[in-house]
């Protein structure tokens, strides 16, 4: 369960296939996986992928809280 870099991996080649962003949820996953390896600003990217393509998720709301989230480490990270 914890092998993230095979989670990643998986997860990565769904995103590369998924080209008509019909699966938006693969970007929120691979954010959480990015998010989870401190990897805060390809999260970030990812959970802004998410909210593009599904802006009116019914869990849009706790993802937009992950990116708030991620951003706050990234400008932290910066100082």
């Amino acid at each position: 369960m914890r092998d993230m870099e095979a989670a990643e991996k998986s997860v990565r080649e769904a995103e590369r296939l998924d080209t008509r962003h019909a699966y938006p949820k693969v970007s929120h996953l691979l954010g959480v996986i990015l998010a989870w390896k401190q990897d805060y600003s390809g999260a970030a990217e990812r959970f802004r992928t998410y909210l593009k393509f599904a802006p009116t998720a019914e869990d849009a709301p706790a993802v937009r809280a992950q990116l708030d989230d991620a951003e706050k480490k990234i400008t932290a990270s910066a100082k």
